[in-house]
């Protein structure tokens, strides 16, 4: 029998999770991408720098990487690849977004988000597996942790966490961690009762002594001149060397149809812009949950008044610790610290927290929650920048401001509209501003100063959204059931964030790519 043809539509981690398991079973597998790309000029940036050694780098090395990023005072600072926007964001050919009060990320680019996003990998515990899943997924991380190689460290996140890593990352952490690892061993039992776990980062980092290995140059925030950061283009360059698989970029992804037990995928080939037709056995989805959504809300005939977005909510905070650091030796510049905190004050919801070392990138944040006068001041910078650490909080979706995407026309050209809400039902019963005294308490056991002056995102703006077509054990129309097959349809799967019920406050990265993995590998083994 003819191996099939499966049709893969996105190269972040969804879609190149998604291939590898429709692989391993000898399924071909063609790839829909737009797969926007660095400029030339910045990729010969980049190639200089990593064959330049780091402390040979001079200012006009790295400006063409830094110059540009956004610090937008209205938000977080949006990151950006080696300086360049390309990332995120788009404009479709035949489709408009309309964004009300609620701003998601989404990208066109070879590799998806991934290739700006902070490598943080936590698997989803057991409840949120449940609430996700319906199943342990240890099998699938560990899978996926074998084709990205994690970093991290035993310690007490294991409280709440798997320990699914396959290398050590404490000789690369800044002196930020170790403070406060000394902090809060000195505070434990304290901090425990409390429901507050501290432990190392948990990233999709390549700390071992090669060539891809970690160099220590402190660019993480802007990308990595070495490729030690994974980003899931890496995995779609060795997929390419499969005589199975075919990547087809410039491919733009219009709708899709079924007919004859076949499935029939319409997209725009951005170069010639020509609408073209690409045939097969079976579609997954993994454009991202924004266009993911809106290629199924524009295929579809079912009747929908709209269709609800998840997201995490996240908020910035300065710290200031009560000694100085010793910033001289750059080390890795991404999150160098997690918590997570779960009791009475969280409504019994574990709530994820990263701490970031000082750096270039982190004062420009600083930028954005503090008066930019008193960041740029002399004064200011002797006297607290060496001793000054950011942290991110996470809250779960249920904790979250949310959205709804609607189908509409404007002169029968599709328009998708996004529009925000402000919180969900269980927002109510939780209070921001007696958590946030909560981690005043938590942060001066150890030995920080937290400043209440925090930096909230807006709505949408956590790079974490999803659940727009959520699994369900009996789904309805524009939901899928547990394998991510779409409801009514025979050859259609969603593989992405879409399909989340439910976003844990802890990174979503990994579960994302774990679940692309298990339903690829289970539907190649289905003829």
């Amino acid at each position: 029998m003819e191996p099939r043809v499966c049709i893969v539509v996105g190269s972040g981690p969804a879609g190149v999770s998604c291939a590898m398991g429709l692989l391993e079973n000898n399924c071909n597998v063609i790839m829909l991408d737009i797969g926007l790309e660095l400029s030339a000029e910045t990729q010969n940036a980049v190639e200089n720098l990593r064959n330049t050694p780091s402390k040979e780098w001079t200012a006009k090395n790295l400006e063409v990487i830094k110059e540009k990023i956004n610090v937008d005072t209205q938000s977080v600072p949006q990151k950006r690849h080696f300086g360049e926007a390309y990332a995120i964001g788009g404009s479709f050919a035949k489709l408009t977004l309309r964004l009300k009060n609620f701003f998601p990320s989404y990208s066109m680019a070879r590799g998806g988000l991934s290739q700006i996003w902070g490598s943080a990998c936590l698997p989803a515990n057991k409840i949120e597996s449940q609430k996700m899943f319906g199943e342990d997924m240890t099998l699938y991380y560990k899978k996926i942790e074998k084709a990205i190689s994690i970093a991290g460290e035993p310690d007490d996140l294991d409280n709440f966490y798997k320990n699914i890593f396959s290398m050590s990352i404490k000789s690369f952490l800044s002196e930020v961690f170790h403070y406060f690892n000394s902090k809060y061993e000195d505070k434990k039992l304290f901090l425990n009762r409390q429901g507050v776990y501290w432990g190392a980062p948990r990233l999709a980092i390549d700390t071992r002594d090669s060539e891809r290995g970690c160099k220590s140059c402190g660019l993480c925030m802007y990308g990595c001149p070495y490729g030690s950061i994974f980003s899931s283009s890496q995995l779609l360059n060795q997929l390419i060397k499969n005589k199975k698989f075919d990547y087809q970029k410039n491919a733009e992804v219009i709708s899709y149809s079924e007919n004859n037990g076949q499935v029939q995928v319409e997209y725009i080939d951005r170069v010639s812009n020509e609408v073209k037709i690409l045939k097969g056995d079976k579609l997954f989805l993994a454009a991202g949950a924004l266009p993911t959504t809106a290629i199924v809300l524009k295929s579809e005939k079912l009747p929908v008044n709209h269709l609800s977005i998840l997201e995490n909510q996240i908020f910035l905070a300065p710290l200031f610790l009560f000694k100085k650091i010793n910033y001289s030796s750059p080390k890795i510049t991404l999150s160098c610290g997690f918590i997570g905190v779960k009791n009475k004050v969280t409504d019994n919801q574990l709530i994820h927290l990263q701490v970031y070392p000082a750096s270039d990138y982190i004062e420009k944040a600083l930028r954005t929650i503090l008066p930019k006068k008193l960041v740029s001041a002399s004064w200011f910078k002797s006297l607290f920048l060496d001793r000054l650490a950011i942290v991110q909080i996470f809250y779960p979706s249920s904790l979250s401001s949310s959205g709804i995407a609607e189908l509409t026309k404007d002169k029968a050209h599709p328009v998708v509209e996004i529009t925000g809400h402000s919180k969900n039902p269980e927002y109510s019963e939780f209070s921001s501003i007696r958590f946030f005294l909560f981690l005043s308490k938590i942060f001066f056991k150890l030995g920080a100063v937290f400043f209440p002056v925090v930096k909230r995102g807006q709505p949408g703006n956590s790079f974490h959204i999803g659940g727009t077509l959520p699994m369900k054990n009996q789904p309805k129309a524009y939901e899928t059931d547990l394998n991510g097959k779409l409801f009514g349809r025979d050859c259609v799967w969603v593989v992405d964030a879409s399909i989340l019920p439910y976003l844990p406050a802890s990174t979503i990265t990994f579960s994302i790519m774990a679940n692309a993995y298990r339903i690829g590998f289970s539907q190649g083994r289905v003829v």
